[in-house]
């Protein structure tokens, strides 16, 4: 039985307070900065993507540049709207991505197969996110993350170049830990989610292991949604050491919002209205819009 309270609840944060981020003020990148925002997002995603990042912009008082993917559904209003809040932050659009991305896989067969003929937005963040990063150290998000405190974690992992990872609530990867030790040779770190990562350097960035991997998903057929996420739980596990798992106040869907977290991950579809009710409940209580970006107060 559904709650009406819930509903109009979560009505007013999706489809009236949610627009109040556009009224906030524009933020420019630091030109000189050591590391890059790559974030994939889509039509629909689109105001909820410039909550994650105006959150994080604003908790870690960073000025990285910021890249945004597009997984070909932005319109040109978009477009414009991305860069009026965000200053010199580049577009990648569908077409510039493929057009460089086939070139760029010629000779990876499975890489380019999952990209191509098997595409799943998710394979532009696994591919994508690195060819078109200047820098090498690339900060990972999902517009479905918010961010609620300081990510002092995060930004002490920007300072000394050592990689980090969010936790999810289970092993989400297209084959047993056990099996991918046994093709691989590695040792599988758990609970790997790719929603949020800081991957600070090309060099862990393996296109050979990850065009194994791609070629025992491509022999079972892809058995799952999780195959990018597979992917990057494979290279967080060759190079163990260049990563650490962020701690407890980094949240994921299912798991309690409490006062002390840090960044939270929504990443059910099914729970996405938490994001609404919840997350921006959060923020429109401790006077967000207000306090940081001078947008208008209701």
């Amino acid at each position: 039985m559904t709650n009406p309270y819930l509903e109009h609840d979560t009505l007013y944060y999706k489809e009236i307070f949610r627009n109040k981020i556009l009224r906030s003020e524009p933020i420019r990148g630091h030109p000189k900065s050591p590391f890059e925002i790559h974030i994939l997002t889509c039509q629909a995603d689109f105001l909820d993507c410039l909550w994650c990042l105006k959150t994080f912009y604003h908790f870690s008082g960073l000025r990285p540049n910021l890249i945004i993917h597009s997984d070909g559904t932005l319109k040109p209003s978009h477009h414009e709207a991305f860069k009026k809040h965000f200053a010199h932050c580049r577009i990648i659009t569908r077409k510039e991505a493929d057009d460089a991305l086939r070139r760029h896989l010629k000779s990876y067969m499975f890489c380019s197969k999952f990209r191509f003929d098997y595409f799943t937005p998710y394979s532009i963040k696994l591919f994508d996110f690195p060819y078109f990063s200047e820098t090498g150290n690339i900060l990972i998000l999902d517009s479905d993350i918010l961010f609620f405190r300081k990510p002092a974690e995060i930004i002490r992992a920007v300072m000394n170049r050592h990689g980090v990872f969010l936790s999810d609530s289970q092993d989400c990867y297209s084959f047993s830990k056990n099996h991918l030790n046994a093709l691989f040779k590695v040792r599988m770190r758990s609970r790997v989610n790719c929603g949020l990562i800081y991957f600070p350097g090309k060099k862990y960035y393996n296109l050979d292991l990850i065009e194994s991997y791609q070629k025992e998903a491509h022999r079972h057929r892809y058995p799952t949604y999780w195959v990018e996420q597979t992917a990057w739980a494979l290279l967080i596990s060759k190079y163990r050491k260049a990563f650490k798992r962020l701690g407890p106040s980094y949240r994921i869907s299912r798991q309690r919002l409490t006062v002390g977290t840090t960044g939270y991950h929504f990443s059910s579809r099914s729970l996405r209205p938490n994001f609404y009710r919840k997350g921006l409940r959060r923020l429109k209580s401790s006077g967000f819009l207000e306090k940081t970006f001078g947008a208008r107060p209701e």
